[in-house]
């Protein structure tokens, strides 16, 4: 086998998996198409402008201004949501669950996204403990795509 074509498969394999381990919508845009630095800078989410997109990682983000896309230039790690903007409570029972953007926290200077509220509100029972399993269970299921780990359970 050519050595060239090897490492050209490779580096194809590993952009595909990267481009896995972020949860999109079928826009292809990160969290729902809502601002990353608004949740820090302003507290609240607020939905990003399509004027105002940037691609990240082979992810769309988009925000609300140039100021906060000019944010996120300058430290994207700082802004992008923790476990690929999956739920965080869904990582933490080992699954990929989509998310609500408006159900969200900031703990640790961390972006943590969930389901829905309701979810929200039973992560945040035992919040702690919560995110240390899931810190705990992401490197094993970061590179799983979320369809197959559902179907790890059927």
């Amino acid at each position: 086998m050519n050595i060239r074509y090897l490492v050209f498969t490779l580096l194809l394999a590993f952009q595909f998996a990267s481009a896995t381990e972020t949860n999109t919508n079928d826009s292809g845009l990160a969290i729902h198409g809502y601002d990353p630095v608004a949740y820090f800078e302003e507290g609240k989410a607020i939905a990003g402008d399509a004027q105002y997109d940037l691609l990240h990682n082979g992810v769309t983000y988009q925000f609300k201004s140039s100021a906060n896309r000019e944010a996120f230039l300058a430290n994207p790690e700082r802004f992008v949501p923790k476990y690929g903007g999956y739920c965080s409570y869904g990582v933490r029972l080992g699954k990929k669950f989509d998310v609500d953007p408006t159900a969200w926290a900031v703990v640790d200077d961390e972006l943590y996204l969930q389901l829905n509220h309701g979810t929200q509100a039973v992560w945040r029972n035992d919040l702690m403990k919560n995110i240390e399993i899931a810190e705990r269970l992401w490197p094993e299921i970061q590179p799983i795509p979320a369809a197959q780990l559902e179907e790890t359970n059927e």
